[in-house]
Formats: structure tokens, C-alpha cells, sequence
């Protein structure tokens, strides 16, 4: 397959917070032949000096005013790709977005191409496939409607603005984006203008972003709308520059007064509900009205606002990925992650996370939700799901006569379905997971995946710091009993095992009585990243450091015991 040159244009306007995680998305791809273009906005919120201190590797581009269509414009003449692809500040690609993307111009005469558009929680799509009506409608298909992509049909396959992409030919033979949609519709308008030239536009199913909804200028981090000028503007805009003769100017103007209605009702609820101040919801009026005699002007004057012919581009500029020699797709399981939980494991996996994605590695975390709904986030450079495990069948009888709890085999079954999953999509080199309350089951049952667990404190040494468990004969009996037969079941079936020191694995192999053969272990302490520490203490006082969680079982409360004593004979000495 031919590799095409892409320019991923992104453009930003107070967000850098999110423009971080959209490049730290694109440093991940699997596709090297892309050059990435951010054209800054007017609002001053850093972005173009942390752009300028990554060293030249991104083109930057500014645009003094707040219209989406200008900037657009503006990335446009910046590209010296064959493809111009275009993401939203606040989405995040997939690795395999632009290799998606790339095989959908394989086929002859491709003018446009986009992908799936999956919403905030990076499980539900915000769309997919998706045509667009004359009145600038979307409608949800099942599958892609080529057969709609035919000049001045009544409705046409519609390629979201968060991720779609153009032959830049076929950019410049249009004009590109027309300026007189400063937000809204922008790119509903220039696809519309492609299938009416009678370019081909194919809706990709695998190309995927995961979109972020950040708050805008237009509408606040929970979508509720504050400004609605430019809605019923280019609402008549459209319908009248695109419109006609499907529709009556009559027709569209209707539509647009009803559309006034509906905006009417939900800016009163909003109100209603708090969402609004009595200020907001003032304005409302006059700017239906002068959205509503604005488009229709616009609609009348004789030209578009399209860009004026380009100068040639500056060179081609080659982002530089993080691709390590040998890339792999890396799924970690545990119950606890940051930032809702920070126990020990929660803390290695987050650190082990993060440092393998920084090497470039493809990297999931696969975990519990622990209250909050199900999502997919792309968090530090890593994909974390967080997954709600229903109860499912019985569990495997594995060590009879224990029977394994049903939370800790539909925990770990939960876990294994979800990597199926992604193994579906990219094929998972590794799985790591913890042995603590026997996360590895379920893997262990159906090998599929190479596997590692790793090694912690076991339930025979924690019941050690929780007698009043191991006296508790129905306790032992409903979890602690089997946890400990289904342990040693993991410890003598794990084709890796990982111990952060050779005392550990010296104890459990001691405790449990089985023997762990060389062969099967790897060792490899835990690692932390440095954080930044207050400025030192001056002179010679005594500096004493605790380094542990804060339960009993590390011996915090001995060492606050003896605090005061040690305080009093030096007075000057300072416990961390």
C-alpha cells in the first residue's frame, strides 16, 4: 500500500491543556509520514510558546480572529501533504488513525475520507456513520452510503470535523472552507461542495478519535449552549447556499424560524436549571434575531468567502513519533488505578503505565470503575479503561474443594474480555497482572495472551497483620481459604512471574512450599518517578525519610510513636 504524505492540521484556541493530549495522541501513531500544523487562535493561553519550545518540530500558524473556517484556511496553506488531515484540539487519535485513513484512498478518486468519532467516555459513538440532509440534518446510518455520493443528491455521507481529511488538490480546487462559517457547519458546508463536484467521500470504519468536548466559546463543558448567533446563521446560510432547489427558500427559512423555537425552549430550561445566568438567557433574543437576518445577507451576497490561491507551502516537516525498535501493545490489569485509588499495586501500575507509554509502547490499563460510569480516557500517555464487571457464570472448579468467590473470577473475567477485545483490534504482545486477589485467573484458564504476573504481598502474609481474618472461620472459609488455594494454583501455573526483589519470591516459595524454577522469574525492583523536592534543610540537623503507605502493616504508627521522644532530644529534627 502506497504511503501517502498527511498534514495534520489542529486547530486551538484556549485549550493548551487539551492540545497537550491530542499531540501526546499523534507522537503514538503507527504512521511516521505526517507532518503536523496547530494554528493558534487569539485567545493567549501559552499555547504558541509551548509549541515553539518542542524545537521545531510542528509548523505554527495564527489566526487574529475567532473563526474556525479562517484557521482551517490558514492550516490549508501550511500543508505540504498530499492528504490535509483535520482533528479538534480535544480529541485524541487511535495509533492506527492515519493508517486507516491512508487505506481509504486506495480506492480510485477518493476526494475526502474520515473516521468513527467516539464521544467523552471513549465507548459510545458520537458518530459513525452519518449523512447530512440539504437542511443540514445529520442522520445515523448502519453502514457507509456510497450510493448517496452522487452531485446534488438530497442527502450525502458527512465526515465529522474532528476527523476527516481531504486530497489537498481537491482543497484548493474548492477554495477550501468557507470563511463565513466561523463555527458550526464549516465542514457540513466544504463536504457538501466535495460530493457536489462529484468527489468521492469514503467513511472509514476502523479510523478512529476519541473526542473530549472541552469547553468552548460557544458552549461550556457540559454542551450547554451560550452563544447561538452563529447556529441560526449558518443554519439559513446553508440551507440557502446548499439548499435550493431541494428546498424553497420559503422552506428553509421555516425551518430555520422552528429551529429558533427549539433553541428558544432549550435556552429557557437551561435558565431554569441553573445552567444559564438571567444574562445569558437576555441575549438570546437578539441574537436569534440577527443570526436569522445575518444569513439570510450572507446567502445573498454573490460570492463565497473561500481562501484566496496559496504561495507553495513550506517544506514538508516530519513529526517525530515515539517509535521505539520493536513497538508493543502492552495491557496492565488491576482493581485500583489513579486517580481515584493509590494503594501500592494502583502505584506501580500507574508508574509502570506511564513509563513503558513514554518509551513509546502502545500501552492499556485495564481496570475497575469503581462507582463512576464505564469510559475509555487517554490519560499521561496511556489508555485507561475502566470497566464495570457483571456477575457472569459460575466459576471454574479449579481447586476443589475451595470454591473460587464469584466477585474475583467475574473481576478477572471482566478483564480478559475487555483485552479480547482490544487484541481484536491490535494484536496485545503482553499482559501484567497483579497476583494479589488472583487477577491473573482468568488468563491462566484461556492462555491466549503471554502472560506476567507479578508478585506482592500474598493473602497468607497479609492475614499475618489481620488476625482477627484469620480467625474468622466463616471469613476463611467464603474468601480467605480459596484465595489461598487459587494463589498457589496462579504461582504454579504462571508461565512469568515478576518480583520487584529476590527476598519476596524467596518468602512466598517458603510459605506456599512450591517451588518457582529459575526459569519462571524474572526479577526487577519497582520504580518511581522523580518528583520535584522543597529545598533542603540548611545546617546538620537530623532528616529522618518514611517511605511506605500510611497503614500499620508498614510501621507508620511505631515510628509516630517514637516521634515525640526523638523530638524532644533534638528539637531540630525533621521527620518526612
Amino acid at each position: 500500500m502506497k504511503e501517502r504524505a498527511f498534514s495534520v492540521v489542529i486547530c486551538t484556541d484556549g485549550r493548551l491543556p487539551f492540545l497537550k493530549a491530542t499531540i501526546r495522541g499523534l507522537e503514538a501513531l503507527d504512521y511516521r509520514a505526517f507532518e503536523l500544523c496547530v494554528v493558534c487562535g487569539p485567545t493567549q493561553d501559552g499555547a504558541r510558546a509551548w509549541l515553539e519550545s518542542l524545537g521545531g518540530a510542528i509548523k505554527i500558524g495564527h489566526c487574529p480572529v475567532r473563526n474556525l473556517s479562517r484557521a482551517r484556511n490558514i492550516g490549508i496553506a501550511m500543508a505540504a501533504g498530499e492528504i490535509v488531515a483535520f482533528l479538534d484540539d480535544d480529541a485524541v487519535p487511535e495509533p492506527e488513525w492515519l493508517a486507516d485513513l491512508n487505506a481509504a484512498y486506495e480506492a480510485p478518486g477518493v476526494a475526502a475520507a474520515g473516521g468513527v468519532v467516539y464521544d467523552h467516555t471513549g465507548l459510545v459513538f458520537q458518530a459513525r456513520y452519518v449523512t447530512i440532509d440539504r437542511l443540514a440534518y445529520a442522520h445515523d446510518q448502519t453502514a457507509p452510503t456510497p450510493q448517496l455520493n452522487y452531485p446534488f443528491s438530497s442527502e450525502f455521507p458527512h465526515l465529522l470535523g474532528a476527523n476527516c481529511s481531504f486530497r489537498r488538490e481537491t482543497l484548493l480546487a474548492l477554495g477550501g472552507f468557507d470563511e463565513e462559517y466561523e463555527y458550526f457547519l464549516d465542514e457540513t458546508d466544504l463536504i457538501a461542495r466535495v460530493n457536489d463536484a462529484g468527489g468521492p467521500i469514503a467513511q472509514a470504519p476502523r479510523a478512529a478519535v476519541h473526542h473530549k468536548y472541552a469547553a468552548s466559546a460557544m458552549r461550556d463543558a457540559n454542551r450547554v449552549t451560550r452563544h447561538w448567533r452563529p447556529l441560526i446563521k449558518n443554519r439559513v446560510y446553508f440551507g440557502l447556499r446548499n439548499g435550493v432547489p431541494h428546498h424553497s427558500p420559503w422552506e428553509v427559512l421555516a425551518n430555520a424560524l422552528s429551529e429558533i423555537e427549539q433553541l428558544r425552549r432549550d435556552a429557557e430550561n437551561a435558565a431554569a436549571s441553573g445552567d444559564l445566568t438571567a444574562a445569558d438567557y437576555a441575549r438570546f433574543e437578539a441574537e436569534a434575531l440577527s443570526g436569522f437576518c445575518d444569513g439570510l445577507a450572507a446567502a445573498r451576497a454573490p460570492q463565497r468567502k473561500l481562501m484566496r490561491p496559496p504561495d507553495p507551502p513550506p517544506p514538508f516537516l516530519p513529526f517525530p513519533t515515539r517509535t521505539p525498535g520493536g513497538r508493543l501493545c502492552l495491557a496492565l490489569v488491576t482493581q485500583d488505578y489513579p486517580p481515584g485509588q493509590n494503594g501500592g499495586i494502583a502505584r506501580n501500575v500507574f508508574e509502570l503505565a506511564r513509563a513503558w507509554a513514554a518509551l513509546g509502547h502502545h500501552v492499556h490499563v485495564f481496570t475497575r470503575n469503581r462507582g463512576a460510569a464505564p469510559s475509555l480516557d487517554f490519560e499521561d500517555g496511556v489508555w485507561v479503561h475502566r470497566i464495570e464487571p457483571q456477575e457472569g457464570s459460575p466459576p471454574p472448579d479449579l481447586v476443589a474443594p475451595e470454591t473460587i468467590p464469584q466477585p474475583i473470577w467475574d473481576h478477572s473475567r471482566a478483564m480478559f474480555e475487555e483485552v479480547a477485545k482490544l487484541d481484536a483490534r491490535c494484536k496485545v504482545d503482553l499482559v501484567y497482572a497483579p497476583l494479589w486477589d488472583c487477577e491473573p485467573i482468568a488468563f491462566l484458564c484461556e492462555p491466549r495472551f503471554p502472560l506476567v504476573c507479578a508478585l506482592q504481598t500474598t493473602m497468607d502474609f497479609w492475614l499475618d497483620s489481620q488476625p482477627q481474618r484469620r480467625e474468622d472461620a466463616e471469613w476463611m472459609r467464603a474468601r480467605g481459604a480459596p484465595l489461598l488455594a487459587l494463589e498457589r494454583w496462579i504461582l504454579a501455573r504462571a508461565p512469568l512471574l515478576h518480583g520487584n526483589s529476590r527476598a519476596i519470591v524467596a518468602d512466598i516459595a517458603r510459605r506456599y512450599d512450591i517451588n518457582l524454577p529459575a526459569e519462571r522469574l524474572v526479577f526487577a525492583p519497582h520504580g518511581l518517578s522523580d518528583w520535584a523536592e522543597g529545598a533542603p534543610t540548611s545546617g546538620r540537623a537530623l532528616r529522618f525519610l518514611f517511605v511506605g503507605r500510611l497503614e500499620s502493616r508498614k510501621g507508620i504508627d511505631t515510628l509516630l510513636a517514637a516521634a515525640p521522644d526523638v523530638l524532644r532530644r533534638f528539637p531540630a529534627a525533621r521527620l518526612d
